[in-house]
């Protein structure tokens, strides 16, 4: 089964290999992408509510309980 995976989803992403250019941009000079790491709570508090929204992560080698968010800067 494993000797098999990467052959099959191989085969999945070719059915749908032509929506990839849809989603492409073109190429431009200048394009930036980063990601911050957004604290909701404090990590020793994970766990308490059960209406808590993201989960535990490191961002920039700090542990976090929270989500990302990425910026994208293209010309």
């Amino acid at each position: 089964m494993v000797s098999t995976l990467p052959l099959t989803l191989f085969r999945l992403l070719k059915t749908h290999q032509d929506w990839t250019q849809v989603f492409l941009a073109a190429p431009t000079v200048l394009g930036v992408i980063d990601t911050y790491g957004i604290e909701l709570i404090h990590p020793m508090r994970e766990g308490r509510s059960p209406q808590q929204i993201g989960r535990k992560g490191l961002s920039n080698h700090r542990w976090i309980v929270g989500g990302k968010l990425c910026l994208l800067l293209n010309q």
